[in-house]
């Protein structure tokens, strides 16, 4: 489940991102690391199987995903420039920097996928982090100016591995340590607190939504809180372990707790997938509509961050909501 919230501009050819990079050298390129912090450089896989060279420490990180903002900010780092800054993305939420410290932050045009390359260059990044399976695309623009990193996240297991290795690319280890031990404190607390209750996650754009499975990453931590019995099936979106299922599937489980994004693919505010369901009679049949536990969500939150700091409310909320409905 994706945001593509900006009107699509035209990504550079690599031969005006090549242009680019050499006029931004010839401006005094980028800022000379201290003499006190030694380079290394590493080559990673990342998870479109690519090989990619970092030279570390990074010190200037452009976002094209949520994963990438989400992990900076649990560093105690920002990115140099990011799709989601602005006064209504992720960085504006109140557990991430606030509206007004996001607007500061540079924003990367485009649409998802489509991101204006040129306001990438102009960040002079060491590092650009994107979505596997969504910024493939860009890769021979990108790497004109800097090495880009496309992230695949299908469990809670993956953001705790993309953080971890991006402390270590920063230098800054311990930020990332510490990090990780808070997120596995809120996971072990959950499991130990664990519902009986079953809970569903949906979301999409319109009442055409999909289904978080027991494979994907928002099911893996909601297998934490409670009944999460969603099996992987053929058909989703391009979010790992997504399906389609009916209602009339749903219902023959019937979730106790329903959790909805529903995605905003424009400045307007959407209408809520559940007001957009409510008419249908299967959906009233529901047991979680039936007893008000349908739960609208901060989807930039839930869809949109797929980093520990995001996953960490996605677990307290989640907590919440299934002891409500208890």
């Amino acid at each position: 489940m994706f945001t593509a919230k900006r009107p699509r501009r035209r990504v550079l050819t690599a031969t005006l991102v090549a242009s680019t990079v050499l006029a931004l050298a010839a401006c005094g390129g980028t800022t000379p690391s201290p003499s006190s912090s030694p380079t290394s450089t590493s080559t990673v896989t990342d998870g479109s199987g690519t090989s990619v060279t970092v030279k570390s420490p990074v010190s200037r990180v452009v976002c094209l995903t949520g994963i990438c903002d989400d992990a900076l900010l649990e560093l105690g780092l920002r990115p140099v420039a990011s799709r989601e800054a602005g006064a209504h993305e992720l960085l504006a939420q109140p557990q991430f920097l606030g509206p007004g410290e996001a607007e500061k932050i540079p924003t990367i045009g485009g649409s998802f996928g489509q991101e204006n390359v040129e306001d990438v260059i102009v960040a002079r990044p060491d590092l650009v982090i994107g979505l596997e399976g969504v910024h493939d695309g860009l890769r021979s623009a990108i790497e004109q100016a800097a090495p880009l990193y496309l992230a695949k996240v299908s469990s809670y297991q993956d953001s705790i591995d993309f953080l971890t290795w991006m402390g270590g690319v920063t230098g800054r280890q311990e930020q990332a340590a510490d990090a990780v031990e808070r997120f596995n404190a809120k996971l072990a607390t959950a499991h130990e607190n664990r519902s009986t209750l079953t809970s569903i996650a949906i979301g999409g754009v319109d009442a055409n939504f999909n289904v978080s499975t027991d494979s994907s990453l928002l099911g893996s931590v909601l297998q934490e809180v409670g009944n999460y019995p969603w099996e992987d099936t053929a058909g989703g979106s391009h979010e790992p372990g997504t399906a389609s299922y009916s209602l009339e599937q749903i219902l023959q489980t019937n979730p106790d707790v329903i959790f909805v994004s529903t995605i905003a693919v424009s400045s307007a505010q959407p209408t809520p997938i559940s007001e957009l369901l409510a008419s249908n009679p299967v959906w009233s049949q529901l047991a979680a509509v039936q007893n008000h536990h349908v739960v609208e969500t901060n989807s930039l939150i839930w869809a949109t961050g797929r980093g520990t700091r995001s996953l960490g409310i996605v677990l307290d909320q989640a907590q919440q909501e299934l002891a409500d409905a208890g």
